[in-house]
C-alpha cells in the first residue's frame, strides 16, 4: 500500500511539472520619477501598459517609494490606489480635498492599497507587497493591456524615485497526447506490479 502511494505521488509530480515555468520581472518607473514630488495640491495618476501573455500571470507586485520625506513636521497622509485603466504616463487632477483619497470617486478605481499616515520628514524608502486579494485584482486590471496608480497626498512629499516591479509567471499546459501517454503509462507499470505480487 506504501509503495502505491509513493508511485502516485511521483506521478503527480511527473504531471504537474509541465505546469511549472520561469519567472520574468518587470520593471517600471513613471516618466516623472518622482511625480513632481507628490504635491499636496495635486492628485497623481501613473497609467502603465502592460500586456499579460494568454498563459502568463502576475504572482508578485512590489511598490518602491526611494528616498520619501514630508517636506516638514507636520500631519499628513498619502493614498495609494490601484486603477483598472489610466491614461498611458504621468497625469495629474487638481486635488479638492473633497474626500479623504480622491481616487477613491474615480471612475476606473478598483481599491485602496495604502494609506500611509504621518510619514517623516527624515528620508527613508518604502516598500509595498501587493496581497494575494490585490494582485487577483491587478491580473484582472491588466486584461485590457492598461492599468494605473493614483497616488493622493495630502501634504508634499520630496522623494527620489518611485518604482514598481512585477513578476510574473507562464503556465504551459501539456499536450492532451503526451497526458494519454502518460496515464497509458501509468496503467502498464500497475498491470506489472500485480503480475508481480501473483
Amino acid at each position: 500500500m506504501r509503495r502505491k502511494g509513493i508511485f502516485f505521488l511521483i506521478s503527480l509530480i511527473v504531471i504537474l511539472l509541465p505546469l511549472i515555468s520561469n519567472a520574468t520581472t518587470y520593471s517600471f518607473a513613471p516618466p516623472d520619477a518622482d511625480l513632481k514630488d507628490l504635491d499636496h495640491s495635486w492628485a497623481d495618476l501613473w497609467g502603465i501598459e502592460f500586456d499579460l501573455k494568454a498563459n502568463e500571470k502576475v504572482v508578485s507586485a512590489t511598490l518602491f517609494f526611494d528616498n520619501i520625506r514630508n517636506w516638514r513636521i507636520e500631519p499628513n497622509d498619502l493614498y495609494v490606489s490601484l486603477l483598472e485603466d489610466a491614461q498611458l504616463g504621468y497625469s495629474r487632477e487638481l486635488d479638492t480635498n473633497l474626500f479623504p483619497n480622491h481616487w477613491e470617486y474615480h471612475d476606473h478605481f478598483l481599491l485602496e492599497l495604502e494609506h500611509y499616515v504621518d510619514l517623516s520628514n527624515i528620508a527613508q524608502d518604502l516598500i509595498y507587497n501587493f496581497s494575494n486579494d490585490e494582485l487577483a485584482q491587478l491580473n484582472l486590471a491588466i486584461g485590457d493591456g492598461f492599468f494605473g496608480l493614483g497616488f493622493d497626498a495630502d501634504c508634499h512629499f520630496y522623494n527620489d524615485g518611485i518604482y514598481l516591479t512585477i513578476e510574473t509567471v507562464e503556465t504551459e499546459m501539456p499536450e492532451p497526447g503526451s497526458i494519454i501517454l502518460f496515464f497509458l503509462g501509468i496503467i502498464g507499470l500497475s498491470q506489472i506490479n500485480r503480475k508481480r505480487r501473483e
